[in-house]
């Protein structure tokens, strides 16, 4: 791994030297968290997390078109669940293009990315490429339009069930007011087709039962039923957790296997609002629908640290709506403030489980979720070979209700964040 990033590293260095336009540039962000809910159930355990990233990128312009390769490594580590941490890894490149007159302007890329797990988590593992392909038209100085298309492959390494192929595309629409109003409309299209075809829930038997020494939280599954999928579990306060071999498939972590393909639509409306020279507000509503009803999902497992974990919360999944609001203030000294709310209403396409695993009334899965949050962050100008130096400082709180009460939550995000620019 140190060899491959060293020859990235020299590769973009004798390449900005073969041009004097070209550049070589680094990223460094650090964020240290101290999350109140780390795996987002109703256990509420509280962790530190640090997040370090690193990213190297070689720009080039060439008239009307640019050019980037970039690579991206970011690791995320548990100060009390070590076996929890993970690394990801990002290699693409992406360009640009705009017309003489910067009416028309063009956007490509494509992008390959790895997560790495420590052993015990190794079914979070996999690797996909994606590529796509965007433009934007300014018809008139009040109206842009945007559109494109992109593509995501999936594999993972322990769960060739769950490898998937999507495509979807995307119609956005500007309107800017003489009020210094923004008005955005768009819409979102996307199919997802899972590679296997999986004839029943139960395909094989086969469950490896492993015991992880220093997971000492109590258990944050409900456990390996047997019989349809639904299972009876080990019950709360087990430190078992279901580790499946890359043939096996659990049966009461796979509620349903059925589907092959999926599709979506996504609605958004946004308004951005310049209400003086220093303050703006941005008002967000947005609904997802189905359009061909339940995919494949996993239960009775936590998620991994990212919330929206395709194995867990895959919109795919579930309809739901949206209303964000947010206000940018611009303080004395450069500082930013953001502050603002954000509420969804998730109605899920699988059932509620009760906390033995047993289904909830014949009920499907019923979320409304909060979440208010403020964050400051000044940016400072060059400094020796730093270009530009970012420092963050941040506060989230939320709050889950769900009428499966293993997603019935509540906890706090606490965060601070240096980012500089070389």
């Amino acid at each position: 791994m140190i060899s491959r990033i060293l020859k990235i590293m020299i590769f973009f260095t004798v390449a900005a030297h073969s041009s004097l336009t070209a550049k070589v540039g680094a990223d460094l962000t650090v964020w240290g968290l101290i999350d109140g809910n780390a795996f987002r159930n109703y256990e509420a355990i509280q962790d530190q997390v640090v997040q370090p990233s690193f990213t190297l990128y070689y720009f080039r312009p060439f008239n009307n078109v640019a050019f980037r390769l970039y690579y991206t490594g970011t690791g995320t580590a548990f100060k009390n669940f070590p076996q929890r941490r993970f690394l990801y890894q990002t290699g693409g490149m992406n360009g640009s293009y705009s017309s003489d007159e910067s009416r028309f302007s063009f956007y490509w890329g494509a992008e390959l990315d790895f997560r790495d797990n420590e052993p015990a988590y190794a079914y979070y593992e996999y690797h996909q490429n994606s590529t796509y392909f965007n433009m934007k038209a300014d018809w008139h100085e009040m109206t842009a339009t945007y559109g494109g298309l992109s593509t995501l492959s999936r594999k993972y390494k322990l769960l060739p069930q769950f490898d998937f192929r999507e495509i979807s595309g995307f119609l956005r629409q500007n309107i800017y007011l003489p009020t210094r109003t923004t008005v955005m409309g768009s819409v979102t299209l996307g199919r997802k087709r899972f590679v296997e075809t999986v004839l029943s829930d139960k395909a094989v038997d086969e469950v490896a039962d492993v015991t992880d020494p220093e997971d000492s939280r109590g258990g944050n599954g409900r456990g390996n039923g047997q019989g349809n999928g639904q299972g009876n579990g080990y019950g709360r306060g087990g430190t078992i957790a279901a580790i499946p071999v890359p043939t096996a498939e659990i049966e009461s972590v796979y509620a349903s296997m059925q589907g092959k393909s999926v599709t979506r639509m996504q609605l958004s409306l946004r308004l951005a609002q310049s209400l003086t020279e220093q303050t703006g507000l941005a008002v967000e509503v947005s609904q997802n629908r189905s359009l061909s009803g339940q995919g494949r999902y996993l239960s009775y497992q936590d998620g991994g640290y990212e919330e929206n974990d395709l194995l867990f919360d895959d919109p795919y999944n579930y309809d739901f709506e949206s209303i964000f609001l947010e206000l940018t203030q611009i303080l004395p000294f450069s500082v930013q403030l953001k502050t603002g709310w954000q509420g969804w209403d998730k109605r899920y396409y699988y059932p509620a489980f009760d906390m033995e695993g047993n289904p909830v009334y014949d009920e499907n899965r019923s979320d409304q979720k909060q979440s208010v949050w403020i964050q400051l962050s000044r940016v400072f100008p060059k400094i020796y070979l730093f270009q530009s130096t970012r420092i963050f400082l941040s506060y989230a709180g939320f709050k889950n209700r769900s009428n499966d009460p293993f997603y019935t939550y509540s906890g706090y995000v606490a965060m601070f964040g240096w980012q500089i620019q070389i």
